[in-house]
C-alpha cells in the first residue's frame, strides 16, 4: 500500500492511469531522495565516499506492446488517439533519454535529481511530485516493505 497522500492526489482517475500517476511520482521521489543522500553535493560525496548520479526519465509515448494490454476502455481509446495524431515515438527514439542520462558527457552533475521528460529535456513536476515530506514518508514506507521481506536488515 502506498502512503495514503500519495494516493489520495488522483481519486477520479481511471486505476491504470492512477497507477501510472503514482508510478511516475515514486521514480521522481526516488531519484530526488537518492540524489540528496549520495548525489554529487551530498554530504557523502562531499566525505570522499563518491556519489550516485540520479534522474527520473519519462521516455513519452514508445511504441511498446504495453499500450496494446491497456485496462480499461478509456484509457485505451485516449492511447489511440494519441497514437493516430502521431503522438508515439519508435522504441529506439524512446531511449534517448535513458541513454542520455547514463552514458552523455553533456549530462552535468547539477542534473543529478533532476526529471527529464523525452528527448532529455528537463520536465515540469506536479505538485507531489515536489514533495520532500512526502518523499520522506515514501522513504520510510519502502525501507519497512523491504525489511518486512527480509531484503535488508
Amino acid at each position: 500500500m502506498l502512503p495514503k497522500p500519495l494516493t489520495q492526489c488522483f481519486i477520479g482517475f481511471e486505476r491504470p492511469l492512477r497507477r501510472n500517476a503514482d508510478s511516475s511520482i515514486i521514480q521522481v521521489l526516488h531519484a530526488k531522495t537518492i540524489n540528496k543522500l549520495y548525489g554529487p553535493s551530498s554530504p557523502s560525496s562531499k566525505a570522499g565516499n563518491g556519489e550516485i548520479w540520479t534522474s527520473a526519465v519519462h521516455p513519452g509515448l514508445v511504441e511498446s506492446q504495453l499500450a496494446g494490454k491497456a485496462e480499461g476502455a478509456v484509457l485505451a481509446a485516449l492511447l489511440a488517439v494519441f497514437k493516430f495524431f502521431g503522438g508515439y515515438t519508435d522504441a529506439d527514439t524512446g531511449s534517448w533519454t535513458s541513454v542520455f542520462c547514463v552514458a552523455s558527457p553533456a549530462m552535468k552533475a547539477e542534473q543529478s535529481g533532476t526529471y527529464f521528460k523525452r528527448i532529455a529535456k528537463k520536465g515540469s513536476q506536479s505538485g507531489p511530485a515536489k514533495d520532500m515530506i512526502l518523499a520522506a514518508k515514501l522513504e520510510d514506507w519502502t525501507k519497512n516493505e523491504m525489511k518486512k521481506e527480509g531484503w535488508v536488515e
